[in-house]
């Protein structure tokens, strides 16, 4: 708070400096700490590390769902199926319906357009490779969001 007032107190930017350097170190061994303990548990899992894996994504996913919901007169809805039957009217109502008007296309325009070679048809049509695919791959920053899995571009690259 004293260091927005004065932003240019060389004082109050060493303290600063100071509490965030201890700030990451205390979050630095903290992640660490949690690092080795997964690699405990998943060492302790032994064979099993696959159906540990894939029990831990499931369990990031099932920690994402809503099973309870308070209705509009405040009555409280339990199970997923039941959730889901309240919840899509509810932003359908707020969304609306909207009336998409679309105009025929004009084939005499699109005929007039460039249009590909029969030679660059074929190389939109020929298969990935993986040197293509590994290039494609790591141009994407790896902070991006993660997917469904929960893992982002990063862990991919990484491993």
């Amino acid at each position: 708070m004293r260091l927005a007032r004065d932003p240019f107190n060389s004082d109050l930017q060493a303290h600063e400096q100071k509490h965030r350097e201890a700030y990451v170190t205390v979050l630095t061994s903290i992640l660490s700490l949690i690092k080795k303990q997964y690699k405990i548990e998943w060492i302790n899992q032994g064979d099993d590390y696959t159906r540990y894996f894939f029990a831990k994504a499931k369990q990031r996913k099932m920690a994402s769902y809503i099973y309870t919901i308070n209705d509009a007169e405040g009555n409280q809805v339990e199970g997923f199926d039941q959730v889901g039957k309240l919840i899509l009217p509810y932003y359908t109502s707020l969304l609306g319906k909207q009336l998409t008007v679309r105009s025929k296309v004009n084939m005499m325009v699109v005929n007039t357009g460039t249009t590909l070679s029969i030679e660059q048809q074929l190389i939109l049509c020929k298969e990935f490779t993986d040197k293509e695919i590994k290039e494609a791959m790591f141009l994407i920053p790896n902070f991006k969001s993660p997917g469904p899995d929960g893992y982002s571009s990063g862990f991919y690259k990484s491993t």
